[in-house]
Formats: structure tokens, C-alpha cells, sequence
């Protein structure tokens, strides 16, 4: 919830969630070996209507994703704001309808009638 708050379900922050393999992320822009492998947080507004997931679009999976956050990362350089959520079976399940709760139907739309 520190990550994903708000409105939009994002700080607009860069984090190192550990997803990062060998992407340098952030320290491309900034040069700062602090900023290796941190990702700006996207909103998880339509989420489900966005994958495939994560910074290299490499993850296809919303329950895989949810199950990795669930036991944590072992990644090096990790922000400290990652820690094991040990949900359970059915707490992951109601992650999972609420990020599609929050993923609406694309808008009707009518091109408009342009006069000839």
C-alpha cells in the first residue's frame, strides 16, 4: 500500500521490487548506483486490461505475480518496502477480483458525423 496509494494506486516513485534481472532501470537516466534496477510504480488503474506485466512485459501471469509478492523477494538492492505479504488462498483470490474491480470496460465511443 506505500507503493501503490492514491487515487491512481502509484506514488509515481522508482523502486527495485526485484523483477529487474539484469535491466539496469533507473540508473540509465540518473547514473546512480543507488537507482539500479528501481522502476518507476505504474497505477494499478486497469491493470488487468494492461498486461503482459512488469517493466519488460515478461510476466504474463496476474497470480504468479500476486504468489511472487506474497513470499517476498530475495533479490539484491530490494527497496525495504518489499517484505513477504503471507496471504493467504483467499486474500490472494480478493486481490485478484479487487484489481479487476478496479479495471473498467473500455468507454463506449461513436465517431462523430462529420459534415460533408
Amino acid at each position: 500500500m506505500n507503493c501503490h496509494s492514491g487515487p491512481l494506486f502509484t506514488d509515481n516513485s522508482f523502486h527495485n521490487i526485484g523483477f529487474s534481472g539484469n535491466d539496469e532501470g533507473h540508473y540509465k537516466v540518473s547514473h546512480k548506483e543507488e537507482d539500479t534496477g528501481k522502476f518507476k510504480t505504474p497505477s494499478l488503474r486497469d491493470v488487468m486490461k494492461t498486461g503482459p506485466w512488469m517493466h519488460d512485459g515478461n510476466e504474463t501471469d496476474m497470480a504468479a505475480i500476486i504468489e511472487r509478492f506474497n513470499t517476498g523477494s530475495q533479490s539484491p538492492g530490494v527497496s525495504s518496502l518489499v517484505r513477504p505479504l503471507k496471504l493467504t488462498a483467499r486474500e490472494k483470490a480478493d486481490l485478484q477480483a479487487f484489481l479487476h474491480a478496479i479495471s473498467a470496460p473500455p468507454a463506449d465511443f461513436q465517431n462523430p458525423v462529420l459534415p460533408e
